[in-house]
């Protein structure tokens, strides 16, 4: 049986050279570049072996986040790989995505052999990171990271991320699929864990944890 993959890239046409690609290479594929409002409920019903997406897709829709809800969604098992901008700006993402449970990590436009040793790797049920991108998170900011949140649970790191992504309460628990109230109690009990007195105190360090580092 045919593998198959979605796409869902920023540009429309570059969306399209993929799809075209792949398919060459016997997948069946799928161009969700319009779709990207509605993707997790497509990849939902269409259960594709791969989801290719943009770390900044339209619509407000933050893919790395995506991709987690796409992880979590029971007996589904796409494996996501995510592209990367080139620019400076577009590092506050690599660092949060290293923690999601994501297949692969590209940079935008990567040659098209570094996409079959990707899903070749895949393939072999392991992940695939782009090397420059390996050497940027090599770095101290993982470890520093790790050691900040030890104490925390699962959930409360979900959210502790959330808050560096400057989301709202009611943001977070649309994401994670619970409710406000559970949201802030959550941060209530991540604030008392990491020593802090306010809401405010606990986003810049979130921020600074996630992102301070690679900017």
């Amino acid at each position: 049986m045919k593998k198959s993959i979605i796409i869902a890239k920023a540009n429309a046409l570059v969306s399209q050279l993929l799809c075209e690609a792949f398919a060459i290479r016997g997948y069946e594929t799928l161009n969700a570049h319009n779709e990207t409002s509605n993707l997790l409920y497509l990849v939902q019903t269409q259960q594709p072996d791969f989801l290719f997406l943009h770390a900044e897709l339209a619509f407000d829709t933050d893919g790395v986040a995506l991709c987690r809800q796409v992880r979590a969604t029971p007996n589904l098992a796409t494996k996501c790989v995510i592209f990367f901008s080139n620019h400076a700006n577009s590092t506050k993402f690599i660092l949060p995505a290293v923690f999601a449970d994501i297949s692969g990590y590209l940079y935008e436009n990567p040659a098209i052999e570094e996409i079959e040793l990707c899903l070749l790797r895949l393939n072999a049920g392991e992940r695939y990171i782009n090397p420059n991108m390996l050497k940027l998170v090599n770095g101290p900011s993982i470890p520093n990271y790790q050691k900040l949140v030890e104490e925390l649970s699962c959930r409360e790191k979900e959210i502790f991320r959330h808050t560096a992504y400057g989301h709202s309460n009611g943001k977070i628990a649309e994401l994670l699929f619970t409710s406000i109230k559970t949201v802030e109690t959550h941060k209530y009990n991540i604030t008392k864990k990491l020593g802090f007195h306010r809401a405010n105190e606990l986003r810049e360090a979130a921020m600074k944890a996630l992102f301070g580092e690679l900017e």
